[in-house]
């Protein structure tokens, strides 16, 4: 199943430093939707660890749910999306951190940081709705199974299934951040 050059897995606690013998091995350190496990809204541990791994000059990319800048996409004025707006507006207090992931990337020693924006496409606004309505109705059903918030997050699944049904998504734009570890290192 695997390409030739891939010789093993391993899993790694990216709050732990990496083990040596990964350590200013790579090029490239790809990172993607770690918007989860950040830990207080403070990516800066991670981009650490993340940075052991590059070779000087080595570059992280790291591409992330813009969450904070989520909206309710409709497909005319006036269907009601009572649930979607309140969704909207919590996760509009969170995650406010990968707006500024270039400079968080900079402030931990990372240089030439650039972030883009990508947008929500109108006509992949639903398809992706639909994924991340199967990703929290798997997570109410597994890890949250059998407690308060596995209950709450179901009835908001089917909450919001049902204003998707009348014209109504939940969009939420993607940011990829680049940046190069300096060529020298200070030991």
């Amino acid at each position: 199943w695997f390409p030739h050059n891939i010789h093993s897995l391993q899993e790694w606690d990216v709050y732990q430093a990496p083990p040596v013998e990964l350590q200013a091995r790579y090029d490239i350190v790809h990172a993607r939707l770690l918007f989860v496990v950040v830990r207080d809204g403070d990516p800066a541990p991670m981009i650490k660890n993340m940075m052991r791994l590059l070779k000087p000059g080595g570059y992280l990319q790291w591409d992330e749910l813009d969450v904070a800048r989520s909206f309710v996409m409709k497909v005319e004025e006036g269907v009601r999306a009572a649930g979607m707006e309140e969704t909207v507006g919590t996760l509009a207090r969170v995650g406010h951190w990968v707006g500024k992931l270039a400079e968080e990337m900079e402030r931990c020693g990372l240089v030439d940081a650039r972030i883009e924006s990508y947008e929500e496409r109108r006509e992949l606004a639903m398809p992706f709705f639909d994924i991340n309505l199967a990703k929290d109705m798997e997570m109410a059903n597994t890890r949250l199974k059998g407690t308060a918030d596995g209950e709450a997050l179901q009835r908001r699944v089917e909450l919001l299934r049902v204003e998707s049904k009348a014209g109504a998504v939940i969009c939420t734009p993607k940011i990829v951040c680049v940046a190069q570890a300096p060529e020298q290192r200070e030991l």
